[in-house]
C-alpha cells in the first residue's frame, strides 16, 4: 500500500543460463523460443523419440538459436548421461539459472486392454523419472550459486497438462506421469525453498503447434470440439505457453513457488455443461475467439 510499483522483467535476465529439455513433437515445442533478452543463454537437450530412442536434435536446435546456445543429445532417463550433460553445461556456461523440464513422449495409441506394461513404463520413465533426474542435477548446481537480491539461486519449471487434473480415456501412463509431475513440483518446492530454489509448473491445454495443425487438417483431431469445450474458445498458440513458462522462470515470479499455472484457456475450471457457455465464434480455418 503506497509503495511505488517498479517494472520487473518477465523473462530470464540477460546473461542467464537456461537448461531446456525438449522433444520436437511435444505440445510445448515452441517453449525454447520464449522471449529472451540478448545475452541470455539456453542449453536445449534432446531425449527420446516415440520409439524410446535417443534424439540428437539438440546440437541442431542450438545452432539455429545462435552461438551463445549449447545443444546436447541426452537420454533424460539415464542418470549417468544426465549428470554428464549437466557437467558439460556448467563447463560451458558456468551456472544454471533456470531449468525447463519439457522432455516427453506420446501415450500408447491403443485402448487400455491393448496397452503394454513396457509402453506404460517408458512414458513414466521419460516424463516423471526424467524430470526427477534432470531436476536433481540442476538443484545440485543451483544450490552452490550465489543468491540474487531476493535470495533466489535458480528456478525450475516443470510441464504438467490438463491430463494432470482430468481423466482422458486411454491416456493412463501420460495422466499418471503428469499428475506425478505436479506432486513432485510441490515436494521439491517445499524442500528447496530455504535454499533459494523455486519450483513451479505450467499445465497447458491443447496447443496449436505445427504438428497439431497437421492432425487437424487430416481429421485426426477435432479442433471445433476442443474449441467448444474450452471457455476461451480456441487452442493456445505455442508462444502463449512459452510466455507462461518464461514468467515462472523470471525474476517477476520471485515470490512464487510450488504452484501450477494452468495455461489451458479455462479448460480445467469449467464446471458446467458446454451448453452453458456463450456461442462459439470459431471457424475451422483457425480464427481466434479472442
Amino acid at each position: 500500500m503506497g509503495a511505488r510499483a517498479q517494472s520487473r522483467t518477465t523473462t530470464p535476465a540477460p546473461g542467464s543460463a537456461v537448461v531446456h529439455t525438449e522433444k520436437e513433437t511435444t505440445p510445448c515445442r515452441a517453449s525454447p523460443l520464449f522471449p529472451r533478452p540478448a545475452g541470455s543463454r539456453t542449453a536445449p537437450r534432446a531425449h527420446r523419440d516415440e520409439r524410446g530412442q535417443p534424439l540428437r536434435r539438440g546440437p541442431a536446435d542450438a545452432a539455429e538459436l545462435g552461438p551463445t546456445h549449447t545443444g546436447l543429445g541426452c537420454d533424460v532417463t539415464d542418470e549417468a548421461a544426465v549428470r554428464t550433460a549437466f557437467a558439460q553445461v556448467l563447463a560451458r556456461h558456468g551456472r544454471i539459472d533456470a531449468l525447463v523440464n519439457n522432455a516427453g513422449i506420446a501415450e500408447q495409441a491403443a485402448p487400455t486392454l491393448e496397452q503394454t506394461a513396457e509402453g506404460f513404463d517408458r512414458v513414466l520413465a521419460v516424463h516423471l523419472r526424467g524430470s526427477f533426474l534432470v531436476s536433481q542435477s540442476a538443484i545440485a548446481a543451483m544450490r552452490e550459486q550465489a543468491r540474487d537480491a531476493r535470495g533466489c539461486r535458480g528456478a525450475i519449471v516443470n510441464i504438467g497438462s490438463i491430463a494432470s487434473f482430468g481423466g482422458i480415456p486411454g491416456r493412463n501412463a501420460y495422466s499418471a506421469a503428469k499428475a506425478g509431475v505436479l506432486g513432485m513440483t510441490r515436494a521439491l518446492a517445499a524442500e528447496w525453498a530455504r535454499d533459494g530454489i523455486r519450483v513451479n509448473a505450467v499445465a497447458p491445454g491443447y496447443v496449436r503447434t505445427a504438428l497439431v495443425a497437421g492432425l487437424v487438417e487430416r481429421g485426426a483431431i477435432d479442433a471445433r470440439a476442443i474449441a467448444e469445450r474450452t471457455p476461451l474458445g480456441r487452442m493456445a498458440e505455442p508462444e502463449e505457453i512459452a510466455d507462461a513458462i518464461a514468467f515462472l522462470a523470471s525474476p517477476a515470479a520471485s515470490y512464487v513457488t510450488g504452484t501450477t499455472l494452468a495455461a489451458d484457456g479455462g479448460w480445467s475450471i469449467l464446471g458446467a455443461p458446454v451448453s452453458a457457455l456463450a456461442p462459439l465464434q470459431f471457424s475451422t480455418t483457425g480464427d481466434k475467439q479472442c
